[in-house]
């Protein structure tokens, strides 16, 4: 969770007029642009899924967690966001404005990672036709990854950083990339 106590960037600088946080429309399109990007490991799974069998089903299902985690964990620690972002010219850095690490990385995916994996656990009870209320099951996650992602709009929407609830899990912003050199900078004369 974030530290509290941690400086923070403020919400303008001096001789910076324009807005250099990332707002809601460039951070649709940036994960607009990673879901096409994603999109064909979840095609092939989905199609493979008909012509293997469970085990192998699971372990085609291990290898899109890894896919994704690369995808929307490693690659925004070592690169300051996914390719998405990194095209719309965006970076996640902490509030402090320094790089994240594994720990923010992974704080910013975890609640649609956990999200993920309860949706796919209950896919695979249904598949072993365990006598539980799969279908309850499913729709109660559904009904949370709803709620979760609405939560991230508002929450985006109504603050002066355009964070999300992603970004307060993780102590994180996602600014424009232009502006970096600079918010570091002015963050050095804070310390």
């Amino acid at each position: 969770m974030e530290n509290t106590n941690a400086k923070i960037i403020p919400l303008k600088f001096g001789d910076i007029e324009d807005d250099f946080y990332a707002g809601f429309g460039i951070r649709l399109g940036a994960n607009i642009l990673d879901g096409l990007f994603l999109l064909p490991f979840y095609i092939l799974t989905g199609l493979l899924a008909r012509f293997v069998s469970v085990s192998e089903f699971m372990l085609i299902t291990i290898i899109l967690y890894l896919i994704i985690f690369w995808y929307k964990v490693d690659l925004p620690k070592k690169y300051g966001g996914t390719p998405g972002k990194l095209i719309f010219k965006m970076k996640i850095i902490k509030i402090d404005s320094e790089n994240i690490g594994w720990k923010q990385a992974f704080l910013r995916e975890s609640v649609e990672l956990i999200l993920r994996l309860l949706s796919d656990i209950i896919l695979f009870l249904s598949i072993f036709e365990i006598n539980l209320p799969v279908n309850k099951m499913n729709t109660i996650i559904t009904i949370i990854f709803h709620i979760w992602a609405w939560s991230e709009i508002i929450i985006l929407l109504t603050n002066e950083r355009k964070r999300s609830a992603h970004d307060f899990i993780a102590g994180t912003v996602v600014v424009k990339s232009k502006y970096i050199e600079k918010i570091r900078e002015d963050m050095a004369h804070f310390t």
